[in-house]
């Protein structure tokens, strides 16, 4: 399988433009950090309600899709503040993921 350069510039791109129209282009990296963090949080939380186990039934936790979604915003924007072009690592680290051999102990 091959991947197609430009759609994870085109989103990270997106999502920065979405950031400064909401008003979020002054946040700080810690801040940016720590709604990744709540984020993750609230994915686990959605997780566990999904896979039926001890959660808090009158609490109204978010969908595992919608969470997931998120936590790719919110890395996206994150990863903006820090520079960080994620297509271009991602096609690093897929090429380094590609050399290796995977299998099941």
């Amino acid at each position: 399988m091959k991947y197609t350069k430009g759609l994870i510039k085109s989103l990270q791109g997106y999502v920065v433009g979405k950031g400064i129209e909401r008003g979020f282009k002054d946040q700080t990296n810690q801040e940016r950090l720590l709604f990744l963090t709540e984020e993750l949080g609230e994915l686990i939380k959605a997780c566990r309600k999904a896979l039926n186990t001890h959660t808090d039934i009158k609490r109204k936790d978010g969908d595992v899709g919608e969470e997931i979604a998120d936590i790719l915003i919110e890395l996206l924007w994150a990863a903006h503040g820090l520079g960080i072009d994620v297509e271009e690592e991602f096609i690093k680290k897929e090429a380094k993921n590609n050399k290796r051999v995977w299998k099941r102990n």
